[in-house]
């Protein structure tokens, strides 16, 4: 930058100009490249250019300023000729974009619909890499430990199978195959019509005594037995669980969620899940950059504030993983 740059608009005119470019790239709407960092830039009376003002070297600077501390992210090229852009979001691995792609092909199955694996996206051909392919796997096998997904013969569904009949397994279907096998023994001999076949066989059983159970014998009491310590929770797993299940919902697609929801739906996972602990862990997760805490301007607005965070008087309501 020259000694003398343009001095930019009152909007910007208390921030350094390194400060002025993290803001356009953090209320960008999307990934943006050091070109378009620049239109707008003029576009808020930043002086660029010329003698006076900044030059491309000083938004590089900028920009790679930003990428070291964190607070952006590199973000590939729309085309093969085309240059890296930059975002506030770090940009998603291959194996999220199969996770999000299956996560929005259970959400708009129909109720009693039923799809193989490969049309919930399993990668194929040159997508599927081992990351991608574990992570398809993974997120599926998780759905059906949550009750999200059920495996329905070859395929799976978002409603389980209709439990069994009786006469389908055991202890009832070896006698009851006995017999229909009888029944159409008799059938064959064309004694009788089959709904005379049915009567006479009600009439039989209706008068036949009733066989009494064989006794029950009962094991003696197992010695009592000192019961396993309880395994240590993974807190941060449960809560991005949590994440994941309400990220199925229509009201969540943008995967901003707030964080009453967040707290009930892991309460459910955890019971006795404190509202500290719960604070506690979601705060550490940000200063992680695990996660992204966001506030709610307007306060009055909020439901059970008391399960959001209040820092700095700021009211943390809403969550987004990274």
């Amino acid at each position: 930058m020259t000694e003398a740059a343009a001095t930019p608009t009152t909007a910007v005119a208390s921030l350094t100009f390194p400060e002025i470019v993290a803001r356009v790239i953090k209320t960008a709407q999307q990934p943006v490249a050091i070109a378009d960092i620049k239109k707008t830039l003029k576009a808020q009376g930043v002086a660029i250019g010329g003698k006076k003002g900044h030059s491309d070297s000083d938004i590089e600077a900028a920009v790679t300023a930003e990428v070291g501390g964190g607070t952006a992210f590199a973000h590939p090229a729309t085309s093969a000729k085309g240059k890296p852009r930059f975002w506030h979001t770090r940009p998603k691995t291959a194996a999220e974009v199969v996770a999000d792609a299956l996560r929005e092909k259970v959400r708009l199955l129909g109720t009693d619909e039923v799809v193989t694996d490969k049309q919930l996206g399993r990668p194929g051909g040159k997508k599927a890499t081992p990351e991608a392919t574990a992570a398809f796997d993974g997120l599926l096998a998780e759905m059906q430990a949550t009750g999200q997904l059920f495996r329905r013969g070859k395929g799976y569904a978002r409603t389980a199978p209709p439990p069994p009949k009786w006469y389908e397994t055991d202890p009832g279907k070896k006698p009851f195959d006995a017999l229909v096998k009888a029944a159409q023994k008799v059938t064959a001999l064309g004694v009788a019509p089959l709904d005379d076949l049915f009567t006479i066989l009600r009439s039989k059983l209706e008068s036949a005594p009733t066989p009494r159970p064989a006794p029950v014998v009962t094991a003696a009491p197992p010695a009592p037995v000192t019961p396993p310590p309880a395994p240590a929770v993974d807190l941060p797993a449960v809560l991005k669980l949590a994440y994941e299940h309400l990220c199925l919902f229509v009201e969540f697609r943008d995967r901003l969620v707030e964080l009453p929801r967040l707290y009930h739906e892991a309460a459910k996972r955890l019971p006795g899940l404190t509202v500290e602990d719960f604070h506690h862990e979601l705060w550490r997760l940000s200063e992680a950059r695990a996660v992204q805490l966001h506030v709610l301007n307007e306060v009055r607005g909020a439901s059970e504030p008391h399960l959001a965070i209040h820092r700095n008087d700021r009211l943390y309501y809403f969550v987004r993983w990274n």
